[in-house]
C-alpha cells in the first residue's frame, strides 16, 4: 500500500482537474501547522490511516461515478476522519434530498421529479411555468442542465436519461442574482451574489469553478435577514448538521420576494475563498480545532 506522499497531518480530497480554491486552503493550513497533501478522491494504493483526516473538497467528477465515489469514502472513513462525514455525503449526494427539506417546511424551489423511464407531460408543469430548469438528481455545477421556454422539449429531455427534476426558472435571478451563503465550522464566513450561472462560458473542464475577474459575474455581498432564516431551517434540517465542517446555501427569490432554496451544497461546494480576505483562515481555523478533538 502507497504511504502518503509526506508526514501530512490532512489529506485535502480533490480531482484531476481545475480547482483555484486548493492553493489557498493548503497554505493556509499550513500557515497553521497543519500539513496538508492534496490528494485524488479515487487515488489507489493510499495509506489512508496515515492521515489524522480526510476533507472531502474539490470532487467535482464523482457524478459520473457515484457509486465509487460513495464506496471510496467509505473505505477512507474507516481508516481516518472524513469531514464531511460519509451519511451526510450520501444523503446530499442526490437532489432528492431536497424533498426531504421542504417536508420539513424549508422554502425549496417548487420541483416536478421523475424516475428512470418516466416522463413528464406538460400537464405535470404548473400552467405559469412559462421557462423552466431541467437538471439531473446526481449532478454538479452546471453540467447537463437545460433552461428552456419549450415545455415539450422540457419533458422530452427530461425522460432522456437518469431521473430528472424541473423546476421553474426564477426570473428574478435575472437582476437580483443568486445569494450563496458559505458556513465554516458551523458558523456563518461569508456570502456572494452570482450571476451568469447557466451561461457555458461560466464552466470550465465542466465545472463550475470562477476566480475573481473572470467573465462569470460573483461579488461578495450581505445576505438579507430572510437569508439567513431560510439557510438556517435548511441546515437544522440537515440529517447529521452537527458535523458538517463546511456548507453552502444557494438562493434564489421568487416572485412574492421569498429566498427560495436552490441547493444545500455539503459534499464538495466551491466556497468562494478567494472572494473573502479572511475565509481560507476560517476553514484552516476549522480544521486545526477538528484535529483537536478525539475521532468519534
Amino acid at each position: 500500500m502507497r504511504k502518503a506522499r509526506g508526514p501530512a497531518d490532512v489529506a485535502y480530497l480533490t480531482f484531476d482537474g481545475f480547482d483555484p480554491e486548493l492553493k489557498p486552503a493548503v497554505e493556509a493550513m499550513e500557515d497553521l501547522g497543519v500539513r496538508a497533501e492534496a490528494v485524488p478522491w479515487d487515488a489507489r494504493d493510499v495509506d489512508w490511516g496515515a492521515y489524522r483526516a480526510a476533507v472531502v473538497r474539490s470532487t467535482w467528477d464523482y457524478t459520473s461515478r457515484h457509486a465509487q465515489f460513495l464506496s471510496a469514502l467509505r473505505r477512507i472513513g474507516e481508516r481516518t476522519a472524513l469531514w464531511n462525514p460519509v451519511p451526510v455525503i450520501a444523503w446530499n449526494s442526490r437532489k432528492n434530498y431536497l424533498r426531504h427539506l421542504a417536508g420539513r417546511g424549508c422554502a425549496v424551489i417548487p420541483t416536478v421529479w421523475t424516475t428512470p423511464g418516466g416522463r413528464p407531460t406538460v400537464a405535470d408543469l404548473p400552467a405559469d411555468w412559462t421557462e423552466v430548469v431541467v437538471k439531473p438528481v446526481v449532478g454538479v455545477g452546471g453540467q447537463h442542465v437545460l433552461r428552456t421556454t419549450d415545455r415539450d422539449a422540457a419533458c422530452v429531455y427530461a425522460a432522456s436519461g437518469p431521473p430528472m427534476m424541473v423546476q421553474p426558472y426564477l426570473r428574478e435571478v435575472d437582476h437580483g442574482g443568486e445569494i450563496s451563503l458559505v458556513y465554516i465550522g458551523g458558523a456563518f464566513s461569508h456570502a456572494v451574489r452570482k450571476q451568469g450561472y447557466l451561461a457555458p462560458e461560466s464552466l470550465r473542464d465542466g465545472i463550475l469553478a470562477p476566480e475573481p475577474g473572470s467573465e462569470w459575474s460573483a461579488r461578495p455581498c450581505r445576505p438579507g435577514p430572510d437569508h439567513f432564516l431560510t439557510a438556517g431551517h435548511a441546515l437544522e434540517s440537515v440529517p447529521g448538521a452537527r458535523d458538517l465542517l463546511h456548507a453552502r446555501v444557494d438562493m434564489i427569490r421568487d416572485r412574492s420576494g421569498q429566498p427560495r432554496i436552490v441547493e444545500v451544497e455539503l459534499i464538495e461546494p466551491f466556497l468562494y475563498l478567494l472572494y473573502d480576505d479572511q475565509a481560507a483562515d476560517r476553514l484552516a481555523h476549522a480544521v486545526r480545532d477538528r484535529l483537536g478533538r478525539p475521532r468519534g
